[in-house]
């Protein structure tokens, strides 16, 4: 992956214009690609390993007819211009979800993008910890409870559920998702797509759900009271449960919930671990410097050795940066955590409970795999 995708020029008619654009996209490895509104036509940005690159300019002669061709690829009101729309194609094996965003310069477009033909990786391909994995097998191996992962939009919670979903797919369990989107085919599972125009949402999903005779249930997202209900019942019932929630770290994923409605002795029942987690851009291994921290950084680190290393940019990376690795806290329930969760104590409580458990925060992770030359320590100030 170099740089070179942002040298070439997309040619001039619409369907080549935006066949080009989804093309270098696509081989600069991006998930997303916006087309923004400027006073001269429309700022193409592409999002490389959670990080946004200017890709390229389309002028103002083209731009109106490249958003009516992705609007028509969508399925979408070409005539209006005034409202917000969503819709979905597909390019070269690829899922594309588009959102028209009726800006004050003018429509604006987002384009993510899906590869259907890609696999999910296994718990180890995250970067978890030996320990911390393996705490994350013995939950995953209980035949029932609820597993939250927890984070910001983007920090790869959908592909944590997968990989564990991996793990426990085997031939004498019946698996059910419900998504939106359906990010990966699980083998032997029954995948169900949201759809809000159809009725289908995640509440009325995982009713039915629960009466067909499922073993283990993911549900993408908890969004309200009403799923997050359902979901511990069903984890309270027999079933193991796998879900996201949107919080910053373990312990406020546990408040979360409590905001949600779910009293805490059933929370303390249901629960049975929370990981929260970010993506980091992993530095280059055929380009990274070593250099010398400077004080600071040592004291910070808590760092004794010599050398740390720090991105420079070569033909294999993108800025010296090739793909992204996890950093995670794991909190289970214990009985300590569940003590202090059921006695209401406040959140420095149940860290410090956590912590007595071996749970070790975002941060220290980050720092780990700063140590280890995976990645920077300017990459961890980014995403923290």
């Amino acid at each position: 992956m170099t740089d070179a995708f942002l040298l070439e020029a997309p040619r001039e008619d619409a369907p080549g214009i935006i066949d080009d654009l989804l093309k270098r996209a696509l081989l600069a490895g991006s998930s997303d690609v916006h087309l923004l509104p400027q006073e001269q036509g429309l700022l193409v940005r592409i999002r490389v390993d959670g990080v946004l690159h200017d890709l390229d300019e389309i002028k103002e002669g083209a731009s109106l007819k490249a958003i009516s061709r992705v609007k028509v690829l969508a399925g979408l009101d070409v005539a209006d211009h005034q409202k917000a729309q969503d819709g979905r194609f597909s390019f070269d094996d690829v899922d594309v979800r588009v959102a028209v965003l009726p800006t004050v310069s003018g429509e604006g477009l987002v384009l993510r993008l899906l590869r259907t033909d890609s696999k999910p990786p296994s718990l180890t391909a995250l970067g978890l910890s030996n320990a911390m994995q393996m705490d994350l097998e013995r939950v995953i191996a209980r035949p029932n409870g609820l597993l939250l992962v927890s984070g910001p939009t983007g920090a790869g919670k959908s592909t944590t559920l997968y990989a564990a979903l991996v793990d426990m797919n085997r031939p004498e369990v019946s698996t059910v998702t419900v998504e939106d989107p359906v990010e990966y085919r699980l083998p032997r599972a029954f995948q169900i797509q949201v759809s809000e125009k159809r009725g289908l949402t995640f509440p009325t999903a995982l009713r039915t759900i629960l009466r067909s005779d499922p073993d283990i249930v993911m549900v993408g997202e908890i969004r309200d009271a009403v799923t997050a209900k359902l979901a511990i019942d069903a984890a309270l019932s027999g079933h193991f449960v796998l879900s996201t929630l949107h919080s910053d770290d373990t312990i406020r994923t546990l408040t979360r919930l409590e905001e949600l409605g779910i009293a805490r002795y059933l929370i303390t029942t249901a629960v049975s671990a929370v990981l929260a987690q970010r993506l980091v851009r992993r530095l280059c291994p055929h380009c990274r410097e070593a250099y010398e921290p400077v004080p600071a950084e040592r004291a910070q680190l808590a760092y004794e050795g010599s050398l740390l290393y720090r991105a420079h940019g070569c033909d294999e990376c993108t800025r010296g940066y090739r793909g992204r690795i996890g950093i995670f806290e794991l909190l289970r329930m214990s009985e300590e955590v569940a003590l202090a969760v059921s006695r209401e104590e406040n959140s420095e409580a149940v860290a410090a409970a956590g912590a007595a458990s071996g749970t070790e925060s975002l941060w220290v992770d980050g720092l780990r795999k700063v140590e280890a030359g995976l990645t920077t320590i300017s990459e961890l100030r980014r995403v923290m």
